[in-house]
């Protein structure tokens, strides 16, 4: 083996046995090298903790208001080491925060508050959606409506997201945050455990979160999935016969979800 590619081969076992020694309790100094000792990888090991839980703390502020400092900081930990980051980027660490929690139940959270993976996943659709890419929006193609349905299809704008939810959580949420610390509450029984839907779009640069019915829902996810003007309007009728697209249309275009309207063929 060349010499330029046998350092490399090691560098690369050097840094595989760090990565594993800073999310492993057992690790062996003898292959990681003078450099990670037992105190050099708890230094790592708690400097990655605490960016991991500043982080999240950032990405999930309601569940963060909700546990409280010291709770948070110990289930971000938990997270950090059955989840380490794939990438450098923090902003893109704990998509799956919610889903970890609703899988593994840590330390039993989940035994008083069921609704936290619901409150964890809408945290983290307002937090990516503010950080998602702009568009400008054409309404001059709205003209194309006046034509088949079945020709053209509504594009939404890029930062807007449907979230299915098992509880209704908007306002709880926005209840949440708005308390001081010490008057959090805990109390599960201040959350309806009921099927909900919220649009996720960011409004004049602000995240916002739109409760809708199950109809709009069906709609807004159909045109997601870039279906026709007409099939998202049959999708929507199966659940609500009297749906009307142009009602729809007249909460959205304000609520800036609308990017432009396209033939099928564009």
């Amino acid at each position: 083996m060349p010499l330029n590619e046998q350092g490399a081969a090691t560098e690369a076992v050097h840094q595989n046995a760090l990565l594993e020694a800073l999310f492993s309790r057992e690790h062996n100094p003898a292959v990681i090298g003078t450099v990670t000792t037992s105190e050099g990888v708890a230094i790592y090991q708690n400097n990655g903790a605490l960016n991991a839980i500043r982080a999240l703390s950032l990405m999930f502020p309601a569940v963060f208001a909700l546990l409280g400092e010291t709770d948070f900081a110990g289930l971000a930990r938990q997270y950090w080491r059955a989840s380490p980051p794939q990438r450098g980027d923090w902003s893109q660490y704990g998509q799956d925060f919610g889903d970890w929690i609703a899988a593994h139940n840590p330390g039993g959270v989940l035994d008083e508050l069921s609704f936290l993976p619901a409150l964890a996943r809408l945290d983290d659709a307002l937090s990516r959606c503010q950080d998602a890419p702009n568009a400008t929006a054409d309404l001059s193609t709205l003209a194309l409506l006046e034509g088949d349905p079945a020709l053209c299809c509504i594009v939404l704008h890029p930062s807007l997201t449907l979230l299915d939810l098992d509880y209704d959580m908007l306002d709880y949420r926005s209840t949440l945050l708005c308390q001081p610390l010490d008057q959090q509450s805990t109390n599960a029984a201040t959350v309806a455990q009921s099927a909900s839907y919220a649009v996720i779009a960011r409004h004049d640069w602000r995240a916002d979160a739109t409760r809708v019915d199950a109809a709009s829902a069906a709609f807004v996810r159909n045109c997601l999935l870039g279906a026709t003007v007409l099939q998202a309007h049959d999708a929507a009728c199966a659940i609500q016969a009297d749906f009307d697209a142009a009602q729809w249309l007249s909460q959205a275009i304000p609520a800036q979800w609308l990017l432009r309207v396209k033939l099928v063929s564009t």
